[in-house]
């Protein structure tokens, strides 16, 4: 085993011989990041990347952390030997009483979460896992305040918004990006910060860009400049099945495709969509009474800390004071989004 015996230690190990030169800050409504690395394109692209999620900055939480441009750490000196089968999974974790150490086998990108907070590695090569990390932060401090964490994108207009929620892979992006073409803003893509409060229940976007497969880009006009014509073409044609099975993953930077203004981190949230799609027929919006559905409440509810289980409890209450509906019947993504418009302007949030 490693002689890193603290998170503490190891923060100190992956610094070691790298001096935390340069400085930033970034103010967005989920929190202030003060981050420090000793590699400014680091810095600059984290700055460039945060930029059109910024708004009003949140007074709390500040979360700070250190990010060292360097060769992969190496797992020995951290980890010690993999147990067996350890080095098959993602990522590898040690825990310690101040805190974790967790390193990504595939990429080599390692952090150490504590009493000070070091992300270590390829930083700038991977850094779509670098504001995946320093996102799980904020989430962590907001969930200490109160917050929940709920596994939906969500999408707003004129200050209210919908939560479009469903297990991994069910089309959660693909109709966030749809509603955004009928002038619809983005509030998150996959994970929603919600607290209830007196006067509805609020929701607050966590700062990442959609991450979309070929089978969305070819059916919306708005994603085409992500892909070249004849390989959009090439992908169009292809049988529908083969298509939603075709992992090649393409930011979406919403602005450039969707035009300035489209991001609204923060609104009311109204109702939520349950994306049951998968059978036969026509895609039909349903209204659901949540109590009787547990199995979407364990769909919808995730932990605000990392390694921890959600307690459906607080989850189920802040769905019931929300319009729950769920999509049934085929895939539909463009009936679906004539759904969801349609219930917003019932419900008077259009």
């Amino acid at each position: 085993m490693s002689g890193v015996a603290s998170a503490r230690d190891a923060a100190a190990a992956l610094v070691a011989r790298h001096c935390p030169s340069f400085e930033r800050r970034i103010a967005l409504p989920q929190g202030t990041l003060r981050l420090a690395s000793n590699d400014e394109a680091l810095l600059e692209a984290l700055s460039r990347y945060y930029r059109p999620f910024r708004g009003e900055p949140a007074a709390v939480p500040e979360i700070r952390a250190t990010l060292i441009e360097r060769p992969a750490p190496e797992p020995l000196a951290l980890f010690g030997q993999p147990t067996a089968g350890e080095a098959e999974t993602k990522h590898r974790v040690r825990r310690f009483p101040d805190g974790r150490l967790v390193r990504k086998n595939r990429t080599g990108l390692t952090g150490a979460y504590g009493p000070r907070n070091v992300i270590a590695g390829p930083c700038r090569e991977r850094l779509n896992q670098v504001v995946n990390a320093l996102n799980e932060l904020l989430i962590a401090a907001r969930g200490a305040r109160g917050w929940l964490l709920a596994h939906a994108g969500a999408v707003a207009r004129a200050g209210r918004g919908i939560a479009i929620a469903a297990a991994s892979g069910a089309g959660k992006t693909t109709l966030v990006l749809e509603l955004l073409r009928r002038e619809w803003a983005l509030m998150t893509n996959d994970r929603l910060l919600l607290r209830d409060r007196p006067d509805g229940v609020r929701g607050l976007g966590v700062a990442k860009r959609p991450r979309v497969n070929p089978g969305t880009i070819v059916h919306n006009p708005a994603l085409f400049s992500l892909m070249p014509r004849e390989t959009r073409r090439a992908h169009a044609a292809r049988p529908a099945e083969e298509l939603r099975a075709l992992e090649a993953k393409r930011d979406v930077e919403i602005e450039r495709c969707f035009g300035p203004g489209r991001i609204v981190p923060t609104a009311r949230v109204d109702a939520v969509v349950f994306l049951g799609w998968g059978g036969r027929g026509p895609s039909r919006l349903e209204r659901v009474r949540i109590e009787s559905r547990p199995d979407l409440v364990a769909t919808f509810a995730k932990p605000t800390a990392p390694d921890a289980s959600p307690d459906p409890a607080p989850h189920t209450a802040v769905l019931s004071r929300l319009a729950v509906f769920e999509l049934t019947g085929g895939i539909d993504f463009t009936a679906g989004a004539d759904s969801v418009a349609a219930l917003a302007t019932a419900a008077g949030a259009a």
